[in-house]
């Protein structure tokens, strides 16, 4: 049997296949919709529940963004893995926007990719039907391996009752040492390179809430790689970094500084959002179905500086869960400039200091 022809390029990726989706009822509402789970990775496992049911089988472990371990002549490997359910209808974005997420743990580790495996279901089917789905899927994987310089060298797939992406990445730091999200120092300055508002940008359009035009600025906004970004940071003072993704901004900021006796200071109006976010964060009370435990999460470490409802209302950003998000940044003070600078001129251009670090151990928030 013949596969379809699969895209060997991005296609103009077709809005109106978001028209096919079962919405979802507005919050509030009486519609059977309403608890509808988000997806890519909004549909994280919530780290409350991960740190209650794992958290002493899991107590003396270092949390990082991939794991680091030697092999026998003593070099240094990291290994990761992730998976996200269908957060676009258009497979080959799926599989590309699937890689570019699972690869950015190795980036956030200051790494590079080496070799990466899939795993890939499909929606049970036959035939044609069934060819085209796999080719789509995959294609956009090895696009974009293709794109970053790796190779897919195998993997696993099945079907189930919805496409799945997801891929067990291996990389290698690209200096001596590697990253860490822990060591941030008082002082530093925290710069992130992408927006922020996925997760709120993909629950909108569930909800019929959200145009074209930002359903595609987030789409573009997660088909951009963090691997350029890390030839970035390698060259100056920086003392931690990780990518946003699930937990989001606040929830990630809580781990880059838990038990180490220090806090952030966020400048709220600094924060980098996609087109349409501002609207919805003053107009809707949307958000990802995994926001609010996000919220809970760091409940009694965040400490916002509310001086109205509106206030309130926009700290949904905060614990937005990002699919292919940004990477956070602790940076010298002396080096901020040349690493905004030179981020613009790496592509990010919206790259921006959005607070810094201080002894206070908690996180404030300032509108």
């Amino acid at each position: 049997m013949r596969f379809a022809k699969a895209r060997s390029s991005p296609p103009i990726f077709a809005l109106e296949q978001f028209n096919d989706w079962p919405g979802m009822a507005p919050r509030g509402s009486s519609g059977q919709h309403d608890q509808m789970r988000c997806l890519g990775c909004g549909s994280k496992v919530p780290a409350t529940r991960l740190k209650q049911v794992l958290g002493e089988r899991t107590s003396a472990l270092t949390y990082d963004d991939a794991h680091t371990f030697s092999d026998t002549a003593g070099e240094l490997w990291l290994q990761t893995i992730d998976q996200i359910r269908p957060l676009v209808p258009d497979l080959y974005l799926l599989g590309k926007i699937g890689l570019i997420h699972a690869a950015s743990d190795i980036y956030a580790m200051g790494g590079e990719v080496v070799s990466v495996l899939a795993n890939l279901s499909i929606e049970e089917s036959e035939g044609r039907v069934a060819d085209n789905l796999f080719a789509q899927l995959s294609a956009g994987g090895f696009d974009q391996a293709s794109t970053e310089g790796f190779t897919i060298h195998g993997g696993h797939s099945t079907e189930g009752l919805e496409t799945q992406v997801g891929y067990a990445v291996t990389g290698r730091p690209l200096d001596a040492s590697v990253r860490s999200k822990h060591g941030l120092r008082v002082g530093d300055v925290l710069v992130l390179t992408k927006p922020l508002g996925v997760g709120l940008i993909f629950a909108a359009a569930m909800q019929r809430q959200i145009g074209s035009s930002a359903i595609e600025a987030a789409i573009q906004a997660m088909l951009q790689s963090n691997r350029n970004a890390v030839n970035v940071v390698n060259g100056l003072d920086v003392s931690a970094m990780t990518d946003i993704t699930g937990f989001g901004l606040a929830g990630h900021l809580s781990e880059m500084v838990q038990g180490e006796e220090k806090g952030v200071a966020i400048d709220f109006n600094a924060l980098p959002v996609l087109p349409g976010v501002d609207r919805l964060l003053a107009q809707t009370s949307v958000e990802s179905s995994l926001s609010p435990h996000n919220r809970a999460a760091v409940d009694g470490w965040l400490k916002p500086h509310i001086s109205s409802a509106s206030d309130d209302a926009k700290l949904r950003l905060l614990f937005d869960p990002q699919t292919s998000g940004g990477l956070l940044i602790g940076v010298a003070q002396a080096d901020v400039d040349r690493c905004l600078e030179q981020l613009r001129k790496a592509g990010y251009m919206e790259a921006v200091a959005i607070g810094e670090v201080t002894p206070s151990e908690c996180a404030e928030v300032i509108f």
